[in-house]
């Protein structure tokens, strides 16, 4: 079983690279698939875009000690990113490619979680049983009120956890 347990705070744009490495585990990525293709319909709403227009799709599989945690989905707007495709064959943080390559500004972000049972595919990936539960995140980001990216974040929900800060009403 995964050896893998971390929670990651809400009240700051973080991903799960980051909240893994900030914990001491060795996060790396296996497998990644990326395509230009034209924005599906959701995809599009998401990011403010039409579906003539051309997004990124990322797919990749977290790893944190060498264990699958999380399957990772993004679609970023390639306007944006030129090249992406041809420059980025193989990356752990996403957000590091997009403010170190591409001086990109990630200045605020959307985020929904919701939980769901894992499917065939999803127990397969994260080599856990069917039905297991995930946690889902989807995300915008958004670069100076720019909508960069729409992502989905199915990670297991044992060994993952969100906490929030709340101030003031």
């Amino acid at each position: 079983m995964l050896d893998v347990s971390t929670t990651q705070r809400l009240n700051c744009i973080t991903s799960l690279t980051e909240t893994l490495s900030q914990k001491g585990f060795k996060v790396s990525t296996q497998g990644i698939s990326i395509e230009k293709i034209k924005a599906a319909e959701d995809v599009a709403e998401s990011l403010k875009i039409t579906t003539q227009d051309d997004v990124y799709h990322v797919q990749r599989v977290q790893c944190a000690d060498g264990k699958p945690i999380a399957i990772m989905e993004n679609f970023l707007y390639a306007k944006m990113l030129p090249n992406f495709e041809t420059n980025n064959t193989s990356f752990i943080s996403l957000y590091t490619i997009l403010e170190q390559q591409y001086g990109i500004t990630i200045s605020e972000a959307y985020q929904t979680i919701t939980a769901i049972n894992a499917n065939f595919t999803e127990s397969q990936i994260l080599q856990i049983p069917i039905g297991s539960p995930l946690l889902v995140s989807k995300r915008v980001v958004y670069s100076n009120d720019i909508p960069l990216d729409y992502s989905t974040l199915r990670i297991i929900a044992e060994k993952y956890s969100y906490s929030i800060y709340l101030s003031g009403r």
